[in-house]
């Protein structure tokens, strides 16, 4: 068994610093293509939003829904960047420690 040292203390410091790293670069990852695909969906109902309105005519509660979705991901999307800008700023406070 090896004796605990500054070497090894650092060693483990960094694996521990890329785990953390490449599960937040993935989860970014995973997010931007959530966004792109909301993004898509936007378009496709801005096309299609016409055609329900005329065949829905005053019972049309398919948009409001679809319009409270859309806002309730607008709001998560950016406590999500703010919590981001957060995380990046203390990543960058922290790099010159580790």
């Amino acid at each position: 068994m090896e004796k605990f040292s500054q070497h090894i203390f650092n060693r483990t410091l960094r694996n521990v610093k890329n785990h953390i790293g490449n599960g937040y670069q993935h989860l970014k990852r995973i997010a931007h293509g959530i966004d792109h695909g909301i993004n898509i969906a936007k378009q496709v109902y801005a096309a299609v939003e016409p055609v329900i309105r005329h065949v829905a005519g005053n019972n049309n509660n398919f948009h409001h829904h679809a319009m409270r979705a859309l806002g309730g991901y607008e709001n998560m999307r950016n406590q999500v960047a703010e919590a981001n800008h957060h995380v990046a700023n203390a990543g960058h406070r922290l790099g010159g420690l580790i």
